[in-house]
């Protein structure tokens, strides 16, 4: 079932699948399709009352207080995607080197990173799931990333932990309830029959503290401790399909200039001319290089 829109362009207008990165009729490239379907008016309305009923929820409990500092503090929370070494001293090179997605061709993501879950059950349900909440097409463009409270992010998948830069993925991020083939296994039973996601778990940037509020809400009370919001918003299971976080999907290319700072989490196999290098060549494109496996 293929939501519509119009094209945006003033000299077309004309209804075309939202899904699509070009419009049919005109052939001029449209924005971000998966920003634009969390934009559609029947996933903002779902959202808006899940949003409203937590708050109204939070405010019986006696922790509305607590659960407006909660929103303020998520809207500081940064976009986190992990990858392993190799990806960022192949990045770091030179800004013409493309980041790569999950199913770009020998693409180290594919053996470790981006917190994309591996295995049978899960290669089972991949391509349903990600056609349904991409397209065919789409899919092949997304980088995941998680909402994080601090610089690590989901660190079990690789050894650096990469902060993007706001100013150059709000604008293309859509941000959802949680792991995306996790949502498809566990809620999307009447998928099969409606060809249609569950409403109301996922938003654009903007929108991203409403959606965690809905999410996170019923687990905050009145005497919730400041200090339990990170791991409210990110927690690092004892296995990755156990992790608990608000995933971000961010569409298009990524170059080195995307990333504001790395973190480099575990030390990798390498030597130490090679860990120079690399973070050289981050700061030379005027990222910021944090070292923090020796604390590990």
């Amino acid at each position: 079932m293929s939501d519509r829109k119009k094209c945006e362009e003033p000299e077309c207008g004309h209804d075309m699948p939202v899904s699509m990165q070009h419009c049919p009729h005109c052939g001029r490239p449209r924005r971000f399709p998966n920003v634009d379907v969390a934009r559609l008016p029947r996933e903002l309305e779902a959202l808006q009352r899940r949003y409203e009923a937590a708050k109204a929820d939070a405010v019986r409990r006696g922790a509305g207080a607590k659960l407006q500092m909660f929103e303020a503090y998520v809207a500081e929370a940064k976009p986190v995607l992990v990858c392993a070494f190799a990806e960022i001293r192949r990045l770091a090179r030179a800004d013409s080197e493309l980041a790569a997605t999950f199913y770009a061709k020998g693409s180290t993501s594919l053996l470790k990173g981006s917190h994309v879950l591996h295995g049978e059950k899960w290669d089972a349900i991949r391509p349903a799931a990600e056609t349904a909440m991409f397209g065919d097409e789409n899919k092949k463009e997304i980088h995941f990333a998680a909402l994080s409270p601090d610089e690590e992010g989901l660190s079990n998948y690789g050894e650096c932990s990469l902060t993007l830069r706001v100013s150059l993925i709000a604008h293309r991020t859509s941000v959802f309830e949680e792991n995306m083939l996790v949502f498809f296994k566990t809620k999307c039973d009447n998928y099969w029959r409606t060809e249609r996601l569950p409403v109301g778990y996922r938003s654009d940037w903007p929108n991203r503290a409403k959606l965690a509020v809905a999410k996170i809400a019923p687990r905050i009370g009145a005497t919730t401790p400041e200090d339990d919001f990170a791991g409210l918003l990110l927690s690092r299971g004892t296995t990755v399909a156990d992790d608990q976080f608000i995933e971000l999907h961010v569409f298009g290319m990524m170059t080195i200039r995307t990333l504001e700072k790395v973190v480099l989490n575990k030390s990798p196999r390498c030597g130490r001319a090679v860990l120079r290098a690399t973070r050289s060549d981050v700061e030379r494109w005027n990222g910021q290089w944090v070292d923090r496996s020796s604390t590990r």
